[in-house]
C-alpha cells in the first residue's frame, strides 16, 4: 500500500520539518495530509480482508514502536492521558 510506505519512509522527515519549521502554509498542509493519511489507515484497518488487516497491523505496530521509542512523544502521550512520564517508563 502507498499510504503505508510514505508514511513509514517519511514520517521522521515530515517530523522534523513540521516541529522545526514556523506553521506557513506548506507546513499547515502538510500536517493535514498527514493527518488524512492516517484517518484513511484507521478506515483501511476496518475492512475484513486479512492481507489488508496485516498490512495495517505491521504500520500500527512501526508506529506504536515509533511513539514509545522517542522520549518527546512518549511525554507528548503520557500528558496527554494525564501520566506521570516517568511511570510511563
Amino acid at each position: 500500500m502507498v499510504i503505508v510506505s510514505v508514511l513509514r519512509g517519511c514520517i521522521r522527515v515530515i517530523e522534523q520539518l513540521t516541529d522545526s519549521m514556523d506553521p506557513n502554509p506548506n507546513i499547515v498542509m502538510l500536517r493535514d495530509c498527514v493527518k488524512k493519511s492516517l484517518e484513511m489507515m484507521i478506515q483501511l484497518s476496518s475492512i475484513s480482508e486479512d492481507e489488508l488487516f496485516k498490512i495495517c497491523l505491521d504500520f500500527w505496530h512501526f508506529l506504536a514502536v515509533d511513539i514509545m521509542q522517542n522520549p518527546r512523544h512518549s511525554k507528548d502521550a503520557a500528558a496527554m492521558f494525564g501520566m506521570d512520564f516517568h511511570s510511563v517508563l
